[in-house]
């Protein structure tokens, strides 16, 4: 609660308290402490703070855990690149946490349009994550520019088939059934190791 009221000072005392008066019991409570304390240096702009506490969660029993701590790891490797940006990044989605959603699209678009280096995490996750937001608004426009734009500029990053899904759900559900074809067939070809190969089949013999 204090974390999305903006107030760190009181949520990183809750957690210190949680820690050593619940920690040495409970192995489970204590990834979640340290999980927390380590957003918290991530959304800060505290990223080697961030990273040494993420390191220790790196074998964390939690799925959830885990799973965000990969995530987490793999934006904050930018830092040795883009480090300004990766701060930019981690504050935009702190912002999502306190719902300044204007705020978080600002420091997006400002991360997409000062950013040259196309092949990195905060470059591709942000237009994502934008399109994620014009799409809840129902601006589909928006949500698939921030898509085509992502696949223009990366043919073959990391996330260009999580791009191509989208925008083809997207074409989808505009009636465009022959243009979500293409883009399902194109994660097909291009891209076979896809965690997206099984649903991009099954949705080309669903549109055919």
């Amino acid at each position: 609660i204090f974390t999305s009221r903006g107030d760190l000072v009181e949520a990183r005392s809750f957690l210190e308290t949680a820690k050593a008066r619940y920690g040495r019991s409970n192995r489970g409570l204590l990834e979640i402490v340290g999980y927390k304390q380590a957003l918290i240096e991530y959304y800060t702009g505290n990223l080697d703070s961030a990273e040494a506490l993420f390191l220790v969660l790196s074998e964390a029993k939690d799925n959830d855990i885990a799973n965000d701590v990969l995530e987490k790891n793999s934006i904050i490797s930018d830092k040795y690149k883009e480090e300004d940006k990766v701060k930019v990044f981690a504050a935009a989605e702190y912002d999502l946490i306190k719902l300044d959603t204007a705020s978080a699209i600002t420091k997006y678009e400002s991360i997409i349009n000062e950013l040259r280096n196309f092949d990195t995490e905060v470059w591709q996750r942000s237009h994502l994550i934008l399109s994620d937001i014009y799409l809840a608004r129902n601006n589909n426009q928006k949500a698939d520019f921030f898509l085509e734009e992502f696949i223009k500029n990366l043919p073959d990053g990391v996330h260009t088939d999580k791009a191509l899904f989208k925008l083809a759900n997207n074409k989808e559900k505009a009636g465009e059934n022959s243009k979500a074809i293409d883009l399902y067939s194109k994660i097909l070809i291009d891209f076979p190791n896809s965690i997206y190969l099984d649903s991009a089949r099954l949705k080309i013999r669903e549109l055919r």
